[in-house]
């Protein structure tokens, strides 16, 4: 590295600026040559911690002198080791190191609300600092003046926060995460439009460049802030201090693990929280502000939508919140929509803004803004207002750097606060406002692109004038045998796009020009569709990202991509295009989505490699009528198929109908004469103890023993008495089962006011005895780990009937006789939903793959390769339902669960 010339450095203490240009000028001029300073000693994260706490320490004792901060306490001692840091420096370097750590230790002790502010400069003091170096940074700051009469409150917290970012950008990636861009954060404080006395929230403060946004825009704010990591804080800390934020509580630990309690009642809350970070299921699963029901078999769960639920829970029935999320939140399935849906329920999303990528510092990722509030306004109930900010061209800083104009973001911050009535020209055509029903019909999806462009708006104009028909729809009509479910491993590795149905993700639109009139109007629509498409997908045929194909014809357009296929001719074959696009065209496309999307480019002669030769019609339609004979000879397969299946399932149905009437004839004539055998024993036995007259024992033999032999255990009288209550109980279960008019009859139920506990231990002591299984119960605890006394209303006899049953099912199906098995009941309390859950486990075997639950709770259906009715399972659900409540079966995802079967019992709540 280069040495610096300290000597041409001459900021002088009596000199004053003559405007705000010059005063930030001198600012930044001295925190880039102190910083040049420093990376001779330290590397560029600690050369900026050393800086800028230096800067804090400097301005700190200003401010306290001069009686802004006269609730700070600074002896006279610590003020001179400050101001005599150099000249000590000279003369005993280890002695002027020691007596500053022990300073800024006081100051800290001495002061509650700097306790451990200083930890950035401790940690890089313990290393072995270069003197020389140091001396000269303290020169430069001593030739500043800190006071305020030379930097207003204002100027000096908008430099600090800027020198803080700089830093940031300098670190990139190490530094990125804890800082927001300066425009970003200025854009969220426009678009929440705070107001003095207002309360704030955030969760994941950073370095509180998003707070001092919002107070740049409103000083007197009630700031709660919490922030993780101890460096990060510090600098938080430091950062709203300077800002004038003095009574801003700043707390250092996780917000999930804990958030405030009771929840606050904020009126704005804010974060950009680091995006794909998971936590530990077990530590979050019972908080209160967890409102959705989380993957219980997975270990972590993704911290995204957790944060947005925290900071939903803690605003108050005003609230509104912004949070920065990846762009992949907006349209993800499984946990990232059940929060959509969530949200969109219950009216609270407000807005939802798209950014252009390349913005943030830790990341290249595109982002969006979710803008939610509790009470929206009139004229925004029940809408969501789309900005597809994504569109504009931010300036690029460097390659892979972007970052939003202020024209942009007023445009954008416009935009939202008209609720797009007034739509600036760098937006035009990129605002739209869709109703919660609508985005509900769309699988909660959230995407802007997806909405609000002038593309999809003309689509949507077509489309009011019956001038597009289903792409899909044209296919299926014509040759249905191409629209089949396709391997979901067959695609896997091709970026964005999921093929689960072909059909369905793959087609959208096809125009029908020919129901647009007159002639030049569709040539002039046609022209716009297909100038947006070119330009949407390929960039001016440089940068290709989505197709690699245009139709100078009729426009066939793809929803999931916005595709346009070029054939090189106009006249084309439908039929023929259609059998390309299954067979071939649609493979090589994507094969193409793999290159770009790994290359972020297409050369030339890869585009010229993916012309796909065009045949003439003689021969486009002789490959047609092939393809057709190919697909009729594979209808008539399937049709055969059919035919054979019905008659099958004919003789099926007759069979399932054979097996309940055998089942009831083996449940009379075998087991109740049996039962009668047993009884007939036990009254001979109890007719010899009272001949006798001796006592009675459990453990007495039923059956006389000759001398020296010994009584069996089976033969024992408690064994005997139990064995026939069991049969008993399973006789008459399948019995009224059958015949649906005892146990499952809800106008005979006696509901009764039950804790769950007490129920399920009663009813296990029907098998105390077992030595098959075991049953275990386990009931939700409170945060106290004290147990939760949930009770609700349930027909005894029946709901131990249905538990029976469940058991019975394990036992006969599941179980193995090699082997001790287990039978878990897990209560816990829905408190959203006002429901109770009653989660059954058991270990045994899974069931087979050609039973569903359908056929678990169908009467009298053949239990897939069993060779059982479903009797039991019909009962179960019966009963289940005459509570008001339903059954649900859960497939076991992880298959290292022991527990192979579960179910999940959800009835009322009723105190």
């Amino acid at each position: 590295m280069e040495s610096i010339n300290f000597d041409q450095i001459q900021i002088s203490s009596g000199w004053t600026p003559s405007s705000k240009e010059e005063l930030e000028n001198q600012l930044d001029n001295l925190f880039s040559s102190s910083l040049d300073a420093l990376r001779g000693t330290w590397d560029l994260s600690n050369s900026a911690n050393v800086l800028l706490s230096l800067i804090f320490y400097k301005r700190l004792i200003c401010l306290q002198e001069e009686g802004e901060l006269a609730f700070i306490k600074i002896s006279e001692k610590q003020r001179q080791i400050l101001h005599n840091f150099r000249q000590q420096l000279a003369q005993n370097e280890q002695q002027a190191f020691g007596d500053l750590r022990d300073a800024l230790v006081a100051i800290s002790r001495a002061n509650p609300s700097l306790e451990n502010i200083f930890a950035p400069l401790m940690v890089a003091l313990q290393d072995k600092a270069d003197a020389q170096h140091l001396a000269r940074v303290f020169g430069l700051l001593e030739q500043v003046d800190f006071s305020l009469k030379q930097f207003s409150i204002a100027q000096f917290g908008a430099f600090f926060n800027k020198s803080l970012s700089r830093a940031a950008q300098r670190r990139g990636k190490a530094g990125g995460s804890a800082t927001s861009p300066l425009f970003l954060n200025k854009l969220m404080a426009l678009l929440l439009s705070p107001k003095s006395g207002e309360s704030v929230y955030e969760p994941t403060a950073g370095q509180a460049g998003s707070l001092v946004a919002l107070l740049q825009e409103a000083a007197a704010l009630n700031i709660l802030a919490q922030e993780v990591d101890q460096i990060t804080w510090a600098f938080c800390k430091m950062n709203l201090l300077m800002n004038g934020a003095y009574e801003a509580v700043v707390e250092q630990n996780n917000s999930l693990l804990h958030p405030p309690q009771p929840p606050q009642q904020f009126d704005l809350a804010l974060a950009n929280f680091p995006f794909g970070e998971e936590i530990d299921l077990r530590a979050v699963k019972h908080r209160s502000y967890v409102k959705l029901p989380l993957d219980v078999g997975q270990e972590e769960t993704d911290c995204n939508s957790l944060f947005v639920q925290l900071m939903l829970e803690q605003l108050n029935e005003n609230g509104r919140m912004i949070a920065v999320l990846p762009m992949r939140a907006l349209f993800k399935e499984r946990q990232e929509r059940r929060l959509r849906e969530y949200l969109l329920r219950r009216d609270v999303v407000d807005a939802v803004i798209t950014l252009p990528a390349g913005l943030l510092y830790a990341s290249q990722a595109p982002i969006c803004l979710l803008y939610l509030h509790k009470k929206k306004p009139a004229k925004r109930k029940g809408k969501v207002l789309f900005i597809n900010a994504s569109q504009l061209q931010p300036t690029s800083k460097s390659r892979v750097r972007h970052r939003l104009e202020s024209q942009q973001i007023a445009a954008i911050v416009s935009a939202y606060h008209s609720c797009g009535e007034k739509v600036p020209q760098e937006l035009a055509g990129y605002v739209v406002c869709k109703t919660v029903e609508q985005l509900l019909e769309q699988r909660a999806n959230l995407n802007a692109k997806r909405y609000a462009a002038p593309f999809i708006q003309e689509l949507e104009a077509l489309a009011d004038q019956n001038a597009l028909v289903k792409l899909q729809e044209v296919m299926a009509g014509e040759l249905p045998a191409l629209w089949v479910h396709k391997k979901e491993q067959q695609f896997h590795d091709y970026p964005f796009v999921s093929s689960r149905d072909l059909a369905l993700q793959f087609a959208d639109y096809q125009l029908a020009l020919a129901k647009l009139c007159p002639f030049e109007e569709q040539e002039e629509e046609e022209g716009r569709i297909l100038q947006h498409s070119a330009f949407l997908v390929n960039r001016k045929g440089r940068r290709l990202r989505a197709s690699y194909f245009e139709y100078s014809g009729q426009a066939i357009i793809v929803s999931k991509s916005v595709l346009v296929f070029d054939l090189q001719q106009k006249k084309i074959n439908k039929e023929y295009f259609l059998v390309q696009l299954h067979q071939k065209l649609f493979l090589a496309q994507f094969n193409m989505f793999r290159t770009d999307h790994e290359a972020l480019q297409i050369s030339e002669r890869e585009f010229g490699q993916l012309q796909m030769p065009l045949l003439s019609l003689e021969e486009q339609i002789k490959l047609v009528q092939e393809t057709k004979w190919s697909l009729l000879k594979e209808e008539e397969h399937k049709v055969e198929t059919l035919r054979s299946r019905l008659n099958l399932d004919k003789q099926t149905a007759q069979n399932r109908q054979m097996r309940i009437i055998s089942s009831l004839q083996h449940e009379l004539g075998n087991r109740l004469p049996a039962i009668l055998t047993e009884l007939k024993n036990i009254k001979d036995f109890l007719g010899d103890k009272v001949e006798e007259q001796t006592p009675l024992s459990w453990s007495d033999s039923i059956y006389p023993l000759f001398e020296g032999e010994e009584a069996e255990e089976e033969d024992q009288l408690g064994k005997v008495v139990r064995k026939i209550e069991q049969q008993l109980i399973y006789t008459i279960n399948s019995i009224d089962a059958a015949s649906n008019i005892i146990s499952a009859d809800k106008e005979r139920m006696q509901l009764e006011q039950l804790l769950l506990r007490d129920f399920l231990e009663d009813w296990a002591q029907l098998y105390a005895q077992e030595k098959q299984f075991s049953i275990q119960i386990e009931v939700e605890d409170d945060e106290r780990g004290r147990e939760l006394p949930i009770a609700t209303l349930i027909d005894r006899a029946q709901l131990a009937t249905a538990l029976s049953n469940f058991v019975e099912n394990a036992r006969r199906h599941g179980f193995s006789k090699d082997k001790k098995h287990l039978i878990r009941f897990s209560v816990s309390l829905l408190e959203e939903q006002e429901e109770v859950l009653i989660e059954y486990k058991n270990d045994g075997k899974a069931f087979p793959n050609s039973f569903t639950f359908e056929d678990f709770v169908s009467y009298g259906n053949y239990a897939g390769d069993t060779g059982h009715s479903g009797i039991g399972g019909y009962l179960i659900h019966q009963i289940i339902e005459n509570h008001e409540g339903s059954l649900h079966y859960k497939e076991q995802i992880d298959k290292r669960d022991p527990f192979k079967v579960q179910f999940d019992i959800i009835l009322p709540y009723r105190k």
